[in-house]
C-alpha cells in the first residue's frame, strides 16, 4: 500500500470524524441521590412558599371578614340605643303627662267624686 498523501490525509479526516462522534456523543448519568435530594428540597419550598402565600390570603380574608361583621353588629347597636333613647323620651313623656296633678285632680272630681275638704274635716298638726 502506498502513503501518499491524500491517502494519509483521507486517514487523519477519518481519525477526527470519529473523535468528533465520540465527543459529541453525550451519555446521560443517573441521578445521585444527591440530585434527587436537591430537587425534592427544591419542591419543598415552592410547596412551603405556596402555603405560607395561601396563609397570609386567609388570615387577611378572614380579619376583613371579621372586621365587616363588627361594624354591621356596632351598626346595629347604634340603631337600637337610638331607638331605645327615643322610647325612653317618650315614656319620660308619658309619665310626666300621668303624674300631672292637674289630671289627678280632674280624675279625682270626675270619677271618684271627691271633693274639696270643709273646714271641719281638716286637722292640723303642729311639731
Amino acid at each position: 500500500m502506498d502513503w501518499n498523501g491524500s491517502n494519509f490525509l483521507f486517514g487523519l479526516f477519518l481519525l477526527d470524524v470519529m473523535r468528533r462522534n465520540f465527543q459529541t456523543k453525550t451519555y446521560k448519568r443517573r441521578p445521585t441521590r444527591k440530585d434527587k435530594v436537591q430537587v425534592f428540597s427544591f419542591f419543598k419550598m415552592v410547596f412551603l412558599v405556596i402555603l405560607l402565600g395561601f396563609t397570609f390570603i386567609f388570615i387577611y380574608v378572614w380579619l376583613n371578614l371579621a372586621l365587616v361583621r363588627k361594624g354591621y353588629l356596632l351598626s346595629a347597636g347604634e340603631a337600637k340605643r337610638e331607638y331605645l333613647d327615643k322610647r325612653n323620651k317618650e315614656l319620660k313623656l308619658e309619665v310626666g303627662k300621668l303624674k300631672s296633678l292637674d289630671r289627678i285632680e280632674k280624675i279625682a272630681r270626675e270619677k271618684i267624686k271627691l271633693s274639696d275638704p270643709k273646714k271641719h274635716e281638716v286637722i292640723w298638726i303642729n311639731r
